[in-house]
């Protein structure tokens, strides 16, 4: 699991300094303590039907324990249209952003989920940087108790903090009927001279990048050609 900071609160709270240090190379943990503290990236992919784009969002936790963008990378996918001005304007990058941290939470909950099934065998091994040797340590109860609170813990986080996410960020889901209506939009806009994306947004209620979204999402689905790229 990689959500370094709540599990470290976990790691602390339920095992000694002398058994953390013996548990950070156990069987079925999945970070090494050199990694705490870097961005974890998730890919997701855009439009959602029929994807052209791979967005990799590189997550970072801020000092109180939120997820925020450091980076975001687009690439597209084999045969997908080139990347334009258009297309950067029309990414949805909130939604994206919300998208990957909650697809980054439903993991760690299924990675903790996995090892709090496991059936720890040992002994174990640790490493001890300073002398670069290798070591062994027999699997006894007071181990496996702080390794049981451990993930518990890491995983109740997890939950909550994936139920928050859902919470607030609930994705409605669209019929053809809607993006008809996007599209009748898009091109009276067009017709008027007037920005399509926010002509889109105000009538619909919509953020800017939501309605690039649903631009997209019309495209896809036949209602705008798609060799329209011009301004939006």
């Amino acid at each position: 699991m990689s959500d370094y900071d709540d599990l470290e609160v976990a790691r602390l709270r339920a095992i000694s300094a002398t058994d953390r240090r013996r548990e950070q190379m156990q069987a079925g943990q999945p970070t090494q303590p050199n990694m705490r503290g870097l961005p974890q990236i998730q890919d997701v992919v855009w439009p959602k039907e029929r994807p052209q784009y791979r967005v990799s969002v590189w997550l970072w936790r801020d000092g109180d324990g939120r997820f925020e963008c450091s980076a975001f990378d687009v690439s597209r996918v084999p045969g997908a249209r080139a990347i334009s001005s258009t297309t950067l304007r029309d990414l949805p990058v909130r939604e994206l952003i919300d998208e990957a941290i909650e697809r980054y939470l439903a993991h760690q909950v299924e990675l903790a989920d996995m090892a709090l099934a496991e059936e720890v065998r040992g002994p174990l091994v640790q490493y001890d940087a300073a002398t670069d040797e290798q070591s062994e340590a027999p699997v006894d109860d007071e181990f496996l108790a702080a390794r049981r609170a451990y993930w518990q813990e890491a995983r109740d986080v997890a939950r909550q903090r994936l139920e928050q996410v859902r919470s607030t960020g609930k994705r409605r889901s669209y019929d053809d009927a809607h993006f008809e209506e996007v599209a009748r939009i898009y091109y009276e806009a067009q017709r008027d001279g007037r920005p399509k994306q926010t002509a889109i947004a105000e009538a619909l209620g919509l953020s800017r990048s939501a309605a690039g979204n649903h631009i997209a999402t019309a495209k896809d689905k036949g209602f705008i050609s798609t060799d329209d790229e011009g301004r939006n």
